[in-house]
């Protein structure tokens, strides 16, 4: 009974493995291809810090609009904005990012790369938009990136 167990078990590994590797990882390496060529403006209307920290990115805010998504959702794990009437764009992005932008900020994303400029009452900060695994960055080849010394505040307002 115990052998029978156990290979039901690595026959669910085996199967679970072959899933990610054929099915989930493309996708995560094609979503990034479309994503770093893309060039977009975008105003942060709700942040996500639940299993990752991803920045909802809107084309306009308005004070309205900012309070209904954070009321809306903010005890919610599971069912989050989509990208459709208000959110235009998902950033899975670091906590240094995450931690440096409030709802109504700007973002612009730079064309054929992973630079995001974000705009602050502070200032103008550098920093890299989207989180990647190295297998996807081996995957992806080349990706142009801010250098680590260019993170971080690059104007003051």
């Amino acid at each position: 009974m115990k052998k029978n167990l156990l290979i039901v078990a690595l026959v669910i590994l085996v199967f679970m493995i072959i899933i990610n590797y054929l099915i989930i990882k493309p996708k995560s390496v094609e979503f990034f291809k479309i994503q770093l060529n893309e060039k977009f403006v975008g105003y942060i209307a709700y942040k996500n810090n639940q299993r990752g920290f991803y920045l909802y990115l809107a084309d306009e805010v308005s004070k309205e609009k900012q309070l209904a998504l954070d009321t809306l959702y903010e005890k919610e794990a599971f069912n989050k904005p989509n990208v459709g009437e208000y959110i235009k764009h998902i950033i899975f992005t670091d906590s240094l990012l995450y931690n440096a932008s409030y709802l109504g900020d700007k973002i612009e994303k730079l064309p054929n790369s992973n630079k995001c400029y974000l705009f602050t009452k502070i200032g103008i900060f550098r920093f890299n938009c989207y989180v990647m695994s190295i297998d996807d960055r081996k995957e992806l080849g080349k990706v142009d990136e801010w250098a680590v010394n260019e993170i971080g505040l690059w104007k003051k307002q």
